[in-house]
């Protein structure tokens, strides 16, 4: 079997979780700059010291206002984003699928063939990761992006009623960065899965 696709596989699964934490940073980026703006409008309208008198409020909040309908635009297309790495990961599905039917029109013709001797190939068998196992991998990942995406959709859905005060703003931050949906350790059992073969490969093909 061509052990270095499903490798591939999970590698490009591997680019597209690493894509998804970085829009997600961005988001926060942007909701944190969010709440910045919130809180100078309401110092705004709130002071009436001396000080404001010298200030063109109605210059100013409008001038905040547009940063403000710019933050909503980045974060609408990062939304974008995050539902194009959901259908990369789809694709991905799709493509391991195909090796678990390679695997199974295969697996009859090799129960019948004598055992080979060692050798390169079987070596690496000992750290490849079968098609159904790489399938496993990429549809927990897809469905846990998913659900994250559902998760920041329903947020951002209702960021403008979350948007009067800053106090409120910054307690749906914190739940958006929480990602509850994640499973950390999966990510790195999948990146452990992929170190090992890689090594083993390396080794072995270098003394071969």
């Amino acid at each position: 079997m061509q052990h270095r696709p499903l490798v591939q596989l999970l590698t490009r699964t591997e680019s597209c979780y690493k894509s998804w934490s970085q829009q997600h940073n961005k988001t926060i980026s942007l909701l944190l700059s969010l709440s910045n703006i919130l809180a100078q409008q309401t110092a705004v309208t709130n002071n009436n010291s001396n000080a404001m008198a010298f200030i063109d409020t109605p210059r100013l909040i409008y001038k905040q206002s547009l940063v403000f309908e710019n933050i909503l635009s980045n974060l609408n297309t990062i939304v974008d984003d995050l539902e194009s790495i959901l259908f990369d990961l789809q694709k991905l599905e799709s493509e391991a699928i195909k090796w678990i039917n390679k695997e199974s029109s295969t697996m009859i013709r090799r129960i019948m063939e004598p055992a080979a001797p060692l050798s390169t190939e079987t070596l690496i068998q000992v750290a490849a990761i079968q098609p159904h196992d790489v399938y496993q991998y990429i549809t927990h990942v897809h469905y846990m992006l998913r659900k994250d995406f559902e998760y920041k959709q329903t947020w951002l859905d209702q960021l403008p009623e979350y948007s009067i005060r800053t106090e409120q703003l910054d307690d749906m931050i914190q739940q958006w960065d929480q990602q509850p949906h994640l499973q950390y350790p999966l990510f790195d059992e999948i990146s452990e899965r992929v170190k090992l073969y890689r090594q083993v490969y390396k080794v072995v093909t270098s003394t071969d």
